[in-house]
């Protein structure tokens, strides 16, 4: 190995083991199998530890009015903190959108939640397949499952 072989080797590892919690984590949102979370904990300029990410929408409409819960866990995995957050603007179809939730603290884990969005409409249910929000609001807990729209 070269000389600026080793010495950018020495550094991409330094970068990494100086920032544990700068791995990304891909989960998906709790409400939806068509929204997930593509997130990282960082800090503010002021140190303070803050949540961000993007939402990932894998759906052939946008996603507006999306609203994030993140939860503070300590090493039992018990919440002891709750920040809330929200995507400005819209989720467009099929892309993604950028969020950033600051925290009061830090924690050993962190719980993140889509916790309401609406389907932008854009025809009839019909034409976009008849599917669990088919451009209606669902506002509920997090990871239940949607009642079944009729129609």
């Amino acid at each position: 190995m070269t000389k600026p072989q080793r010495i950018i080797l020495g550094a991409a590892l330094l970068i990494l083991a100086g920032t544990p919690s700068a791995l990304a984590t891909i989960s998906p949102s709790g409400i939806d199998a068509r929204l997930r979370l593509d997130w990282e904990v960082g800090q503010t300029r002021g140190g303070h530890p803050e949540v961000q990410g993007y939402v990932i929408n894998d759906y052939m409409r946008p996603a507006m009015n999306v609203r994030l819960l993140v939860e503070t866990l300590d090493s039992n995995g018990q919440a002891t903190d709750r920040a809330y957050g929200f995507v400005v603007g819209a989720v467009p179809a099929l892309s993604r959108a950028p969020f950033v939730v600051p925290l009061k603290t830090g924690g050993a884990s962190y719980r993140i939640t889509v916790t309401d969005f609406a389907w932008k409409d854009g025809g009839s249910a019909a034409e976009h397949g008849a599917g669990p929000h088919c451009g209606l609001r669902y506002t509920g807990v997090a990871g239940a499952i949607p009642p079944r729209l009729r129609g």
